[in-house]
C-alpha cells in the first residue's frame, strides 16, 4: 500500500503536474508507516519527510482559476466589434455667421480670412452608411485567430508548459495591438492589461524527483536479500 501511494505521488508530479496531489499521497503513505514500529522503515520515513518538506515549499499554481480567466478572454474575443469611421459635417456657409459692422475694407479683410479658413476644412458628405474599419469577414478571421491563440495558451497551461503559454499570450497581445488598434480605449486597455497579468503568472513549477522511490526500492531489495 505504501508502494501504491508512492506511485500515485509520482503520477501526480509527472502526468498531472500537481504537487498538492503528490503531497496528499505521500501523507497517506506516511500514516501507513507511522502505524508500524519496525526500525527498518526509518530510512523510508526519513525520505518521505524530506519529500513532503520539498513539496510544501513549492509555489502553487491556480490552474482552474487561470483557465477560467483565459476562457473569459475567449468570450470577449468573440464579441469584439470595431467602431465605425467618424465623419464630421460642417454647417452650410449660409448658416448664420457673425458679420462685422465695419467699413468696406474691414469687411473685405474678414471675407478674405474666412475663405482661407474654409480652405483648411474638409467637408465629407456620406450618401451611404459608414463602413466598419474591418469588414465582417476580416473581423471574424481576426476573432478566429485570437481564439486559436487563446486555446493554445489554455492547453499549455494544462500541460504546465510555461514557454508555450507565455508565447501564445504575447502573440495575442501583439495581434490585438496591430489589428485591433481602433478599438475604444475603454475596451482595448483592460484587454491588454489582462493579457499582461496572465503572461506574468508562473504556470510551470520545477518538480523534484521523489527520494521516497529510491528509499522504497532500497528497502524492497534489502528485504528480498534477507529472504
Amino acid at each position: 500500500r505504501v508502494a501504491d501511494a508512492t506511485a500515485v505521488a509520482e503520477q501526480a508530479l509527472i502526468i498531472s503536474h500537481d504537487p498538492a496531489q503528490a503531497q496528499q499521497a505521500l501523507l497517506a503513505a506516511d500514516r501507513l508507516l507511522s502505524a508500524q514500529g519496525d526500525i527498518a522503515l526509518l530510512p523510508l520515513r526519513r525520505a518521505l519527510q524530506q519529500d513532503l518538506a520539498v513539496l510544501a515549499g513549492l509555489p502553487r499554481v491556480d490552474v482552474a482559476g487561470v483557465y477560467l480567466r483565459l476562457q473569459n478572454l475567449d468570450r470577449r474575443f468573440a464579441t469584439l466589434a470595431l467602431p465605425r469611421e467618424a465623419g464630421q459635417r460642417l454647417l452650410s456657409s449660409s448658416a448664420s455667421s457673425p458679420k462685422p459692422q465695419a467699413s468696406d475694407a474691414a469687411q473685405a479683410l474678414w471675407a478674405q480670412g474666412l475663405e482661407k479658413f474654409r480652405a483648411l476644412v474638409v467637408i465629407r458628405d456620406y450618401d451611404e452608411p459608414l463602413q466598419p474599419l474591418l469588414d465582417a469577414s476580416r473581423l471574424q478571421l481576426v476573432r478566429d485567430q485570437l481564439g486559436l491563440l487563446g486555446s493554445q495558451a489554455e492547453l499549455a497551461l494544462l500541460r504546465a508548459d510555461g514557454v508555450v503559454y507565455r508565447a501564445a499570450l504575447e502573440s495575442l497581445s501583439l495581434r490585438i495591438q496591430h489589428q485591433l488598434a481602433a478599438l475604444p480605449s475603454a475596451t482595448l486597455t483592460p484587454l491588454l492589461n489582462e493579457l499582461a497579468a496572465l503572461q506574468a503568472l508562473q504556470v510551470q513549477v520545477p518538480l523534484p524527483a521523489l527520494s521516497t522511490r529510491s528509499a522504497l526500492d532500497a528497502l524492497l531489495q534489502s528485504t528480498e536479500t534477507r529472504l
